[in-house]
């Protein structure tokens, strides 16, 4: 908070009052409206400096800039931050400035930035979907960082950038099964639509000949060795004109089907 306040009275006295609002602990819902409503809306106030209270919640997909005064130590609370403004419509492309400290082979600022940027690849990606491995990981890290310092963190990297490329696979597995399942479901109801529209097949006989054989007068054949099959075949008072019967049902008139789909299924050549 201390730091915040700080930030915005630095920048209020280099670019003015007005130019500048915050987000931070201590301000009312309303005050923290008031501000965001300023910032979107006025042109001549340009800068939002935010908190930790600023991490969650907020969409600020109309900011063209993020700049980073710090690093969290928590890799998903980064990956909040940079949340808010890296969000589904926006057109435009985030750019972010980050203060990574001093650069000395032994800044461990600089190792965790390198760590993030590299190991992680947080300003590259989402890493949204490694949650529960940076969870596990970060406590392993602490570790390194007691122990060897920056270099350990430093070695770190490309076990992260192996560790991460396994977990994204096994994402992809269980998303794959999940989709295996989803199909299933569906699949169970679809085939349980269709076993119910099969059992209708004496329904939907009755219909059809009703139109085939009545009024378009054509003759029911039935095949001699096994009764359920039948075609159709046009006799002399057939309504359909012989052009369109023999450019459109010459391939189908000779075959014999059935409307009950189990039966079309075990008799070899059986049309349904």
């Amino acid at each position: 908070m201390q730091t915040c306040t700080e930030i915005v009275r630095y920048l209020s006295n280099r670019f003015g009052e007005g130019t500048i609002v915050s987000h931070q602990v201590g301000q009312t819902p309303s005050q923290v409206e008031e501000n965001l409503n300023r910032f979107k809306k006025d042109p001549k106030c340009f800068i939002l400096v935010c908190d930790s209270s600023g991490e969650e919640g907020r969409n600020l997909q109309f900011t063209n800039y993020m700049i980073c005064f710090d690093l969290p130590w928590s890799p998903n609370r980064l990956e909040q931050r940079i949340g808010r403004i890296d969000r589904i419509g926006r057109l435009l492309k985030v750019e972010f400035t980050v203060f990574a400290g001093v650069d000395l082979p032994d800044s461990l600022h600089d190792a965790w930035y390198r760590l993030l940027k590299e190991g992680f690849n947080i300003f590259g990606q989402s890493i949204a979907s490694l949650q529960f491995y940076v969870d596990e990981k970060l406590p392993l890290l602490a570790e390194i960082l007691f122990k060897s310092g920056a270099n350990g963190l430093l070695e770190s990297i490309e076990i992260i950038q192996k560790e991460i490329q396994q977990e994204q696979v096994k994402i992809s597995e269980q998303n794959a099964l999940d989709e295996i399942d989803a199909l299933d479901e569906n699949a169970t109801q679809y085939f349980q639509a269709l076993d119910d529209y099969d059992a209708r097949h004496q329904e939907i006989q009755q219909v059809t000949e009703d139109w085939i054989c009545d009024a378009l007068r054509f003759q029911p054949i039935t095949e001699p060795n096994f009764s359920i099959l039948k075609r159709y075949k046009p006799t002399g008072n057939t309504l359909i004109p012989a052009n369109d019967l023999s450019s459109n049902f010459a391939e189908v008139l000779e075959e014999f089907g059935t409307f009950n789909r189990r039966v079309a299924n075990q008799q070899l050549g059986a049309k349904v």
